[in-house]
């Protein structure tokens, strides 16, 4: 029976490491460990690996947490905007306090039908848990994650692409459809904006590091 050719060495070297870092990714580096820890990583990082992301969040430099740094804080101030809104929307504040300004009407704008119509849930509710899936996106991951894990930044320029999309629409509806204006879905709107540069330089540097791995 004539043998079966093998495989180029460089393949089956390529083969090896990628089935190695899995068993990495899955056991934590190790093959287990006596609290049971390790077995879940990356769900949840044994107690060295926490702290060092810990530090890595907070004490970290360098340009790609600048930039999640900026998109966490954005989609943060964007969220206390649609807390407030969640308030009036579901009775717990009678009135959107806004500045005496012509055409500033949050109550006309917020309680209009189409503010209810997507799942039957007031959408400045949904915006809140929109916005805190863009916080999770930017805050996974440690500070070198656009070459350890370069599919989340990915994911996260995704992410705020839909925000920034589905901001421009319901500003522009406020001036088609309500005639009148939220000042407080502007201001979540401009602080949607003000995540996309950074979200940009995100998905390119991941880009980049998806290539050079795939090379």
């Amino acid at each position: 029976m004539p043998s079966r050719p093998e495989a180029p060495r460089d393949a089956r070297d390529r083969l090896r490491t990628t089935a190695l870092r899995g068993v990495a990714a899955v056991t934590g580096g190790k093959h287990g460990s006596p609290d049971g820890q390790s077995r879940w990583a990356p769900l949840i990082l044994d107690r060295d690996a926490a702290s060092r992301l810990s530090r890595d969040l907070r004490l970290a430099g360098g340009r790609s947490m600048a930039r999640r740094r900026r998109i966490v804080s954005g989609s943060t101030v964007a969220s206390m905007m649609m807390t407030g809104l969640t308030l009036f929307q579901t009775g717990v504040i009678a009135h959107v306090p806004e500045p005496g300004l012509p055409g500033l009407d949050a109550d006309k704008v917020d309680a209009s039908p189409e503010a209810y119509q997507f799942l039957a849930t007031p959408d400045a509710a949904l915006g809140l848990v929109s916005y805190a899936i863009t916080v999770v996106l930017a805050a996974a991951g440690d500070a070198n994650r656009t070459t350890s894990a370069p599919w989340l930044p990915l994911l996260l320029g995704a992410k705020v692409a839909l925000d920034a999309a589905y901001a421009t629409k319901l500003t522009i509806d406020q001036g088609t459809k309500h005639k009148a204006v939220c000042s407080w879905c502007v201001v979540a709107t401009l602080a949607t904006y003000s995540t996309v540069p950074a979200a940009v330089g995100e998905v390119r540097d991941g880009w980049r590091a998806l290539r050079a791995g795939a090379s």
